[in-house]
């Protein structure tokens, strides 16, 4: 009789667990998608094609910094080169979960200007490498920003997504407020 009741119990929980699994199923499929996961808004077509452009953003800039830390530039620009590095990189990890399409035309313009910068780069040494690369970073930087502004940010409707574009925004904005500083210095001073 007493091998009877541990039994009875477990099939009863078994049950339970099943009724309660059934149940949350149930409620979690009756709930609008953006609703089902927070923080989990899938973004649509557009969205991920200007995620795309700002991985292939990052992915230029993480390849000339690496480029600059590879020719050993000193001081300010080292620091900056370095800066470049992580938080381009942190970017294009957080961005990852949303699947930037970096197939669209516009990151593949974007990837293509980024390779032509670095070609030019890559010519360069000591003193005129350095001078070429801040300058470099301060087009870059604008001219991200005016992507941001005219065209990333504006064709973004899902909230995270927005949110950090808008981030993103801020950051590139102190990117750019840094390089100008390094360019002002007059040490590094130039054009590509």
């Amino acid at each position: 009789m007493s091998t009877r009741h541990p039994i009875i119990l477990v099939l009863a929980l078994c049950v339970g667990v099943g009724v309660s699994a059934q149940a949350q199923n149930t409620t979690h499929s009756a709930m609008p998608a953006g609703q089902q996961t927070a923080g989990a808004a899938t973004p649509g077509e557009d969205e991920r094609e200007a995620l795309g452009i700002l991985s292939a953003i990052n992915t230029s800039e993480i390849n000339a910094a690496n480029l600059a830390l590879q020719k050993q530039v000193q001081g300010g620009a080292r620091d900056y080169a370095t800066r470049m590095v992580k938080e381009h990189t942190d970017n294009n990890q957080k961005i990852a979960k949303w699947q930037p399409d970096t197939s669209a035309t516009g990151a593949k313009l974007q990837m293509t200007k980024g390779k032509a910068e670095l070609a030019k780069l890559q010519k360069l040494d000591g003193h005129a490498f350095e001078t070429a690369y801040i300058t470099a970073m301060v087009k870059d930087h604008s001219d991200a920003l005016t992507a941001l502004d005219n065209k990333l940010i504006p064709q973004v409707k899902t909230p995270p997504v927005l949110e950090h574009l808008q981030t993103t925004r801020h950051h590139v904005a102190d990117h750019l407020s840094s390089a100008k500083a390094l360019q002002a210095t007059g040490k590094n001073v130039g054009a590509l």
